[in-house]
């Protein structure tokens, strides 16, 4: 607990990374009935869709933290925010084909 606040700076910066990856991720929630028209799928997709980002984070929260602890857990904090990034700014790229 000592540690926290010698490195209060450092804890603000992640808390608030992690705010913006969460605030990122809720964007989509209002919209999901827009995207459920446009693209003709089902409400069951959509939901499967959603499991899957919860089922993969539970499966592979394991092998995260045997990377983290080879690694080193700043680097693959910063590897894991710098892909999600990435992966988010695709999204603005993505057409509809239809």
């Amino acid at each position: 607990m000592q540690l926290l606040f010698k490195k209060r700076g450092a804890m603000l910066i992640l808390m608030f990374n992690l705010l913006l990856i969460f605030i990122g991720i809720g964007l989509i929630i209002p919209i999901m009935s827009t995207f459920i028209e446009q693209l003709g799928i089902s409400g069951g997709t959509v939901g499967l869709l959603v499991a899957v980002f919860s089922l993969t984070q539970f499966l592979f929260s394991p092998v995260a933290g045997r990377m983290a602890d080879a690694v080193g857990r700043k680097k693959l904090i910063v590897s894991g925010m710098l892909l999600f990034a990435f992966s988010e700014w695709q999204f603005g790229y993505v057409a509809c084909r239809r």
